[in-house]
């Protein structure tokens, strides 16, 4: 069967990025695996292993092109990739940190649409109430 995907990009190899590396290369997902990370030292090892085709340090040069862009960076990391205008789609059960990084929120309960709106005009009450009905 051939690859589902042309380039797959996977920001961030610590364990879950190289997880998710070495899962799609073992079953063949994507003809190229590009990762983007800050340790030189990792991205050569996941290159010398044939884990990623390419690495990179710039993120834009990361996700040019890709068909799927697996973000495996600590949360703490979005605000900054958000300001370098990449557009996330966060799934996250911590709703601060999903409000502390998103313009729009979408809370969906059993594939339904709960509750949407700017992330500026939500609170964390608000998303409990509309999820959990509290």
């Amino acid at each position: 069967m051939p690859p589902a995907l042309s380039r797959l990009t996977v920001v961030g190899l610590g364990l879950l990025g190289g997880s998710v590396a070495r899962a799609a290369r073992a079953r063949g997902v994507a003809r190229e695996i590009v990762a983007v990370g800050r340790t030189p030292a990792t991205l050569a090892r996941a290159r010398a292993a044939g884990v990623v085709d390419t690495t990179t340090h710039d993120l834009a040069t990361g996700v040019r092109g890709a068909e799927l862009v697996v973000l495996c960076a600590p949360a703490g990391a979005l605000p900054g990739l958000v300001r370098e205008g990449l557009s996330l789609v966060v799934v996250e059960q911590d709703i601060g940190i999903a409000l502390g990084v998103a313009h729009r929120v979408v809370c969906l309960q059993h594939g339904r649409v709960a509750l949407a709106g700017a992330a500026g005009g939500l609170t964390r009450e608000a998303i409990s109430r509309a999820y959990f009905g509290i």
